[in-house]
């Protein structure tokens, strides 16, 4: 065993002490008076006959909670916890042990880490998925997820026919996708998970929410799926998504009688449509960025990533949060998080991330295509200013005087200094596409950090930009789907 569960268990244990140590027995129906203490509706029958009821020290309990998620993280119920410490309290009060019994003592802090480790077991959580439209043969790897359709006779339909014939013998299950939308949701997550049954589903919900952010990276767009649409476009696990709520205005002429006049009615909708994705050619076009994607997140999620894994996490999270943002502010303001989380180094200034977006984004562009192979939708005026010149260096330089100005907008936004209405959708149409080709891109070059890619930049940059080869550089070109429009 390493040195550091050693460790861990014996704060445990002195832990355990500390709980048995304070625990209060209270007569029944009695309260004791103290903020610091919880009742546990644990009963003892005492000798003179009395109920006597168990409270414990929320001080004490809470530092077990702690230790017991260090000794075994990511994985611990904390309910299950409780329930396995007022257990071994229990043991402990009915056997009329002293806390000067070190040895007791011990045993049963051996035998409660035992017992919280028994529990924690391997499972597989089948999560539905709304708001996606496709054929999906196979399966799709999203970060610690795979994606499957939902079919009649599928991995899911039979899974939940087995709980349901199993129940229906008189065995008991906690059915957790036995509702209508596990069987009308067109798609489904499996994830495997070791934890606690309670901590299983909880994890399994945070995989599937970052699966879903990858799968935004490459399919999903505030301006074209929001801004533009009625209803927007939305995917979610199954109920998340609002589904058809309306909030209804009525509206008359003021001071004009009503059989004068035609009364209105206006109503806003919070329905959403659903992604179209061609599941097929996004294998063909992304494999290999799923596949590079996909190593760094389960590294990092797992707690043996390195920096560059974190940094992919987090910038993919909040680039998806941009893309379903409320407003175009906050759209804006997620891209902007997302670039940094990404690119950061120390006190890193807004010119040196213009240089690095820039940099990503043109390093393998064409002469009528500077975005490619990532493409995306630009504004017009970015889209003629680039075009206009074929040398590259120029055009580096253009585009990032272009980046200075939308982080100056992002710096007006933040500080509050434009209102949402004042707002230039077009401003967010770059930025949108800059960020997400950046990203890409930097998937692509295959940089095992950032401290690699700012030497590759500065090798790149002298009185010309001059792109050096990258680590990992891609040969294919993307399918004409993804070049820009």
């Amino acid at each position: 065993m390493p040195q550091l569960d050693i460790d861990l268990e014996r704060k445990i244990i002195d832990g355990l002490k500390g709980v048995l140590n304070t625990l209060r027995l209270v007569p029944f129906g009695e309260t004791l008076e103290a903020e610091n203490y919880q009742r546990t509706l644990q009963l003892f029958q005492c000798k003179d006959g009395e109920l006597s009821e168990l409270w414990v020290k929320r001080r004490d309990t809470e530092r077990m909670q702690l230790l017991v998620e260090k000794r075994f993280p990511g994985k611990t119920d904390r309910k299950l916890v409780h329930k396995l410490l007022l257990k071994t309290a229990k043991e402990w009060i009915e056997a009329g042990h002293q806390i000067s019994e070190q040895a007791e003592l011990k045993r049963l802090g051996i035998q409660f880490i035992a017992a919280v480790e028994s529990e924690i077991n391997d499972w597989v959580v089948y999560l539905p998925v709304q708001g996606l439209e496709g054929s999906l043969p196979g399966d799709i790897s999203l970060g610690a997820c795979q994606l499957f359709q939902n079919t009649i006779g599928g991995e899911l339909d039979l899974a939940i026919r087995g709980i349901e014939e199993y129940v229906d013998v008189g065995g008991t299950a906690e059915a957790l996708t036995m509702n209508d939308l596990s069987r009308t949701a067109p798609f489904f997550f499996r994830v495997c998970v070791t934890a606690h049954t309670g901590r299983a589903v909880q994890n399994a919900r945070g995989e599937a929410g970052l699966a879903l952010s990858v799968l935004r990276l490459f399919v999903a767009s505030y301006y074209r799926d929001r801004h533009l649409q009625g209803l927007p476009r939305d995917m979610g696990l199954a109920g998340t998504i609002p589904r058809g709520e309306s909030s209804p205005a009525l509206y008359l002429r003021d001071n004009i009688p009503l059989d004068k006049q035609y009364a209105g009615v206006q109503t806003e909708g919070r329905g959403s449509f659903a992604y179209e994705v061609d599941f097929p050619g996004f294998v063909r076009a992304n494999g290999s960025r799923l596949a590079q994607i996909n190593a760094q997140i389960i590294s990092s999620r797992r707690g043996i990533a390195t920096s560059l894994g974190r940094r992919l996490e987090l910038a993919i999270t909040w680039f998806a949060k941009g893309t379903s943002a409320s407003s175009i502010a906050e759209s804006f303001l997620m891209y902007a998080i997302a670039i940094e989380a990404l690119l950061s180094q120390g006190r890193t200034s807004q010119h040196e991330y213009a240089l690095r977006i820039a940099a990503l984004v043109l390093r393998c562009g064409e002469d009528q295509n500077p975005f490619a192979p990532y493409g995306g939708l630009v504004s017009s005026q970015l889209h003629d200013r680039l075009l206009g010149h074929t040398d590259l260096s120029i055009r580096f330089d253009k585009l990032v005087e272009r980046i200075d100005s939308l982080f100056d907008y992002r710096n007006q936004i933040a500080h509050g200094r434009m209102s949402e209405d004042e707002l230039d959708a077009m401003e967010l149409v770059d930025f949108e596409t800059l960020v997400r080709c950046s990203l890409i891109s930097f998937v692509d070059g295959g940089w095992r950090s950032v401290d690699e890619f700012a030497h590759w930049l500065g090798a790149s940059l002298g009185h010309r930009f001059t792109p050096q080869k990258a680590p990992g550089v891609r040969t294919s070109m993307a399918s004409e789907n993804e070049k820009s429009i």
